[in-house]
């Protein structure tokens, strides 16, 4: 079973989704699971953002964007 979800919050697209597809110009840049999308650096291509992914010690990822200056 799948569910779609249309997001524009990068972070919390990140943090409910398993897999992610990337569009920009109407096209699929980039898809895969969250980590991989994040390693390739789609969603900053995309988006024009700078993406961080943080890991805390209580094992909970937070995933952090800025634009670019």
């Amino acid at each position: 079973k799948s569910v779609v979800l249309v997001l524009h919050d990068l972070a919390q697209a990140l943090k409910i989704a398993d897999k992610v597809i990337v569009l920009k110009d109407g096209e699929i840049l980039d898809q895969g699971n969250t980590d991989e999308v994040y390693k390739n650096g789609s969603l900053e291509k995309a988006f024009g953002v700078r993406i961080e992914k943080i890991e805390t010690h209580k094992g909970e990822t937070i995933w952090h964007y800025s634009h670019f200056s």
